[in-house]
């Protein structure tokens, strides 16, 4: 009896990368069929993948530290972290003055001649 060669480890993740695009590729023509039928296209129509125009911005040097110091969490959180500090500064400083309410007024009528007129 004659066995066949065992195979190596090598060679079994080669023969399931190949079948996993055997499948990918039946499943892209599948795809593209069914766009093609959706866009009302000849279903032999081929499509090609087109890079998109690259995005170019002209900004400063300036804006974009602005733009990544305001993005970044930790920036964002010690901005908030000193607001709170200011804050709780002007509160303490209140605590220590006293508060003091006064009402006063002053009342004549004309209409009344019981009330004498002091002034």
């Amino acid at each position: 009896m004659v066995r066949a060669p065992a195979r190596t480890d090598q060679e079994l993740e080669l023969v399931a990368v190949k079948k996993a695009l055997a499948t990918a590729s039946t499943e892209v023509r599948e795809l593209t069929a069914l766009l093609n039928r959706v866009m009302g296209w000849p279903s032999d129509t081929e499509l090609e993948m087109v890079p998109p125009d690259p995005l170019v911005e002209s900004i400063s040097l300036e804006e974009v530290t602005d733009k990544s110091a305001g993005a970044n969490p930790e920036v964002v959180e010690a901005e908030q972290t000193a607001v709170k500090a200011r804050a709780a500064s002007v509160l303490s400083k209140l605590a220590y003055m006293p508060t003091v309410g006064a009402v006063s007024g002053f009342v004549y009528q004309n209409a009344v001649p019981l009330l004498p007129n002091t002034l």
